[in-house]
């Protein structure tokens, strides 16, 4: 009897044993797959510092898929603070040819929009652009795509003020992508505003300049286009948006078909 006792003592203890060995093992396991992305991570970081530094854009774009896909299983935020930081020095290297535009097009990939914006506002054309090249196009487009909020006060700027009508419009464009935002109603309200004024007039004798409606020709459709995708509206044209705003300016919140 008393063997048979101690059999099962035994028995009991050894479970307990691999109960307890089990966790051990498993975080063991997480533990050493995390290491490994956190070696290939940055892996990543020398491969583009080297292909930078050889000046090889031809190479960069693969490095730079290979830095979103690491860059979105992180957990390190040092890691991923150092993925968006050479993704950010690619963008603003002019010896990278079109590898800059590769290096938007990454960091508009990455799962965290106010660290790449950080990156992307400095390529970003300005309000005296007269001509805005592919870099920055690409840029502007990049922010579109993450709509972080510390972007709208320079896209609405954009939108109302740039000298080049392809920056406007791609500013009106990328101030579509803010309807789950908290500050979507002042992105409304701003959009409705320079809806309202850019809209050439049609009172009877009034000329309307060239500059006017190439200005319109660029912007109108976007804005009416994006008002809609912030708003979930579908609404026609500029005159019906306007009207609908006016209707609805004491109570903009109810435009909004989709609660925040």
């Amino acid at each position: 009897m008393r063997a048979i006792h101690l059999m099962t003592s035994i028995a009991l203890l050894a479970l307990a044993v691999v109960l307890v060995a089990r966790p051990c093992g498993e975080a063991s396991a997480s533990s050493h797959h995390g290491s490994e992305q956190d070696v290939a991570a940055k892996a990543v970081v020398e491969k583009i510092k080297a292909l930078r530094k050889a000046k090889n854009s031809t190479d960069m774009r693969a490095a730079l898929e290979k830095l979103v896909k690491y860059h979105n299983a992180l957990e390190s935020k040092t890691l991923r603070h150092a993925l968006q930081h050479v993704a950010g020095q690619v963008l603003e290297d002019k010896k990278m040819g079109a590898a800059r535009v590769g290096a938007a097009e990454a960091l508009a990939k990455l799962n965290d929009a106010a660290g790449a914006y950080k990156h992307l506002k400095r390529s970003l054309p300005t309000l005296k652009t007269e001509a805005a090249g592919p870099v920055e196009l690409a840029a502007l487009k990049a922010v579109g795509s993450l709509a972080p909020d510390p972007a709208i006060s320079t896209l609405v700027g954009l939108l109302a003020k740039a000298k080049d009508n392809n920056v406007a419009k791609e500013a009106a464009i990328a101030l579509g992508a803010f309807g789950r935002s908290k500050k979507r109603v002042k992105v409304l309200e701003a959009i409705v505003e320079c809806l309202r004024r850019a809209k050439p007039s049609r009172a009877p004798g009034k000329r309307v300049g060239a500059a006017t409606r190439a200005r319109w020709g660029a912007i109108g459709g976007p804005m009416v286009s994006s008002l809609n995708r912030l708003t979930g509206q579908k609404v026609r044209d500029a005159n019906e948006w306007l009207d609908l705003y006016k209707s609805m300016k004491k109570k903009p919140k109810k435009l909004f078909l989709e609660d925040l």
